[in-house]
């Protein structure tokens, strides 16, 4: 299960995790949605509840919370939600993996730029709004509901990897959740 902020993002998220997954870890089978929580606020006061619902259905075998990080530092934030698993106060019986891309999701799409537009984007994680950088690269228009899943299928995922440090740790909590899911003898592979 994946929990994201918007709407472009709970299209977008499944389809890249699903190529993250098909292209460097050769898994095929991948079935998840993602639930919309709008912000990290927003997480933290409703979080055991979010949890208790994913715990509770059979269906989920790891959860995967993606945010955008604003102006916040996504370790922080990151931490300020582990805090709550780790002194006890909620209990998580699945697999949990918090990344925050830094900025904006879309940020992500700048890491990717050359292979997109063909232009180098410096510091893709620096700029506050990467929505309106991404805007500026199609030509004006930019809604996120439109043009994420294409955005998403046009990646090249190996550039994003190396010019985005948030993007390496959506990576890695992909493989640590996949390689727990796979190892579990409770949970199906198919």
């Amino acid at each position: 299960m994946i929990f994201v902020e918007g709407e472009g993002d709970s299209r977008a998220a499944p389809l890249l995790i699903r190529r993250i997954l098909f292209e460097w870890y050769n898994v095929y089978t991948w079935n998840a949605r993602a639930i919309k929580i709008r912000n990290a606020n927003y997480l933290l006061r409703r979080f055991s509840d979010i949890i208790r619902y994913s715990n509770s259905r059979i269906d989920t075998h790891a959860i995967l919370v993606l945010l955008d990080s604003d102006d916040t530092c996504p370790i922080e934030s990151a931490c300020r939600i582990l805090s709550c698993v780790r002194n006890g106060t909620i209990f998580v019986d699945k697999p949990l993996a918090i990344v925050f891309s830094v900025r904006e999701f879309e940020a992500w799409f700048l890491a990717s730029a050359k292979h997109i537009w063909g232009v180098n984007v410096p510091n893709p994680e620096n700029p506050r709004d990467a929505k309106g950088a991404v805007r500026k690269l199609l030509g004006g228009e930019y809604s996120p509901t439109i043009h994420q899943e294409n955005l998403v299928s046009r990646m090249n995922l190996k550039e994003a990897y190396e010019n985005s440090r948030s993007f390496r740790r959506l990576v890695s909590a992909i493989n640590e959740l996949t390689a727990h899911v796979l190892l579990s003898p409770s949970i199906p592979c198919d």
